[in-house]
């Protein structure tokens, strides 16, 4: 989605629905983690996963859609 920032710059922002859906997406992928051949790397996945759903709700709240 478009959004216009605090200095008035247009710019592009996750919709802040699809944010949360992509941060339970990646807490699911923690409780699958032991299934994996590799459960680090798995959490390690799940975990950045996370962190990048995160940023991109907070982009969002900070240009006012969420």
């Amino acid at each position: 989605m478009q959004a216009v920032d605090a200095l008035g710059i247009l710019g592009y922002v996750v919709d802040p629905a699809r944010a949360v859906e992509a941060l339970g997406e990646a807490l699911d992928g923690l409780g699958s983690a032991d299934r994996c051949p590799n459960p680090d790397y798995a959490v390690g996945g799940a975990f950045r996963d996370a962190l990048d759903a995160f940023a991109d709700y907070v982009d969002a709240y900070r240009v006012g859609a969420a």
